[in-house]
């Protein structure tokens, strides 16, 4: 019965993993370990399309873009490389988790390990299993991770608008070093985004 849930499955720091049975068993709980897939390979085209890079510059004549497109240019080509490679390696593994909604009520759907779309599509139709971890302690066990964060869930019309465009002229002003790192947090949380559709998944 619901009722005799244990209170371990109602935290806000347990996270639920579906997957396949022979896969929890020989790889997760028998090797103890998670794999990360591919994001590029992932089957949602919204994770699996490459960011589309372009560059905004800005000048009062063509003379002082062109001036500003040189000055910039070697700073460019690295912040692309830059930008590809963390796409082209990402690698990610995704948990369900409960409702925050569990301060104030207490029903079924509000589990993260009663979500139907999930146990049709990742618990192997139903036949697979929903494994519990511990938030927490997979952070600690995994200090590299390199992202990390809930997922927003927003219409296609601002998916659209989530691209990224390098500006040189910001570039140019305050420098390689803190624009790279400015637009490698912005392209971190675009990493975070779905479809709304998805949003009942909690991720």
């Amino acid at each position: 019965k619901m009722s005799k849930i244990s209170e371990n499955f109602k935290k806000t720091d347990t996270v639920f993993h579906y997957c396949k049975t022979s896969v929890a068993i020989e790889n997760i709980l028998f090797e103890k370990r998670l794999r990360l897939s591919s994001r590029k390979n992932s089957i949602d085209p919204i994770e699996n399309t490459k960011l589309i890079m372009s560059y905004a510059v800005a000048g009062i004549s063509d003379k002082d873009v062109k001036r500003i497109e040189e000055e910039t240019q070697e700073d460019f080509k690295k912040i692309k490389q830059k930008l590809d490679t963390l796409i082209d390696n990402a690698r990610q593994v995704c948990f369900c988790m409960n409702s925050k909604k569990f301060k104030t009520r207490e029903i079924d759907e509000d589990y993260g390990f009663i979500k139907a779309r999930m146990w049709d599509q990742y618990g192997d139709s139903y036949k697979g299993i929903c494994i519990a971890f511990s938030k927490e302690k997979i952070l600690k066990l995994n200090e590299k991770i390199i992202l990390k964060g809930n997922v927003n869930y927003l219409k296609y019309e601002e998916l659209k608008t989530k691209n990224t465009e390098i500006d040189l002229n910001d570039i140019k002003e305050v420098g390689y070093n803190k624009y790279s790192k400015k637009l490698l947090d912005y392209v971190g949380k675009i990493l975070f985004l779905k479809n709304i559709d998805y949003k009942n998944e909690n991720e």
